[in-house]
């Protein structure tokens, strides 16, 4: 049984190892893994960092790659870039997450070909015209800012990439933490607040006695899906509302202007018991 278990244990082993090598040619190509082969088996001398919970580390990988410069992302003239990007879970907060990285690597201008759902999976392909590749190890750098990650990275050829995102933990970049039941003065907004919910039940939100704030709230879930919005019709100086169950983000506006808030609101996120 120990002789079994120990033979599985170095099969696994094996097949991880093959698994990384195969990712190396795809990436690197046969012409440079050929003329590269003693460097690439210096790189795997030691798969370990390149493992983590029996799936490739692409961060670890990409680093060791870039830096023995084998990865080439240099087109020989301006020529169009296709990118395809799969999100399997979390799909409104992994494709928003993926355009503020995109925009953040300095991607403002790209064609969308097609954006679609297939079997549970987002998948969002864009074409640009360029004269090198998005960089994989900046993207993962960026997504890893985020708390999302690359989990599978494949190269069609020099111009065709795809790549596979995990942003089930991801966390939005212009989200507001807050203390539970403390206030937090919120300044002046430049778009509608968006607060991080943790076990929270009320929501307390006081105004500047100099704005004319017509309060519009709205709820989501862990994957930005709507759990609800309160919009009022008249000017308030304060409002209290409960927080619908399951609830991670709030979004907090203005009816119609931010202009109405511009001198600010204090927040206070309150974590009473809610009975069941």
């Amino acid at each position: 049984m120990i002789k079994r278990l120990i033979f599985l244990g170095l099969l696994s082993i094996a097949v991880e190892a093959d698994a990384i090598n195969d990712k190396i040619l795809n990436l690197v190509g046969q012409e440079s893994y050929d003329l590269h082969a003693n460097l690439i088996n210096e790189i795997l001398k030691d798969e370990t960092p390149f493992i983590l919970n029996k799936n490739i580390n692409y961060n670890n990988l990409l680093v060791a790659l870039k830096k023995e410069e084998l990865i080439n992302l240099i087109v020989n003239e301006q020529t169009e870039i296709t990118v395809s990007f799969s999100i399997k879970d979390n799909h409104k907060k992994g494709f928003k997450i993926l355009k503020e990285v995109l925009a953040n690597l300095g991607y403002s201008y790209y064609f969308t070909d097609f954006i679609k759902n297939t079997n549970g999976t987002l998948v969002w392909k864009i074409r640009f015209k360029a004269d090198s590749v998005l960089d994989p190890l900046a993207l993962q750098t960026e997504l890893a800012k985020f708390s999302a990650n690359l989990t599978d990275i494949n190269k069609i050829d020099q111009t065709k990439w795809e790549y596979s995102i995990d942003a089930k933990n991801g966390i939005l970049n212009d989200i507001i933490r807050v203390i539970p039941n403390q206030k937090t003065p919120l300044q002046i907004p430049l778009q509608p607040y968006t607060l991080l919910l943790k076990d929270a039940t009320e929501l307390i939100i006081a105004s500047n006695k100099l704005n004319s704030w017509v309060p519009k709230i709205s709820f989501y879930d862990n994957e930005l899906n709507a759990l609800g919005t309160i919009e009022m019709d008249r000017v308030y100086d304060g409002i209290k509302v409960s927080v619908p169950r399951n609830s991670k983000y709030a979004k907090i506006g203005d009816r119609y202007s931010l202009f109405n808030i511009k001198r600010g609101l204090v927040v206070t996120v309150s974590t009473i018991f809610r009975n069941n």
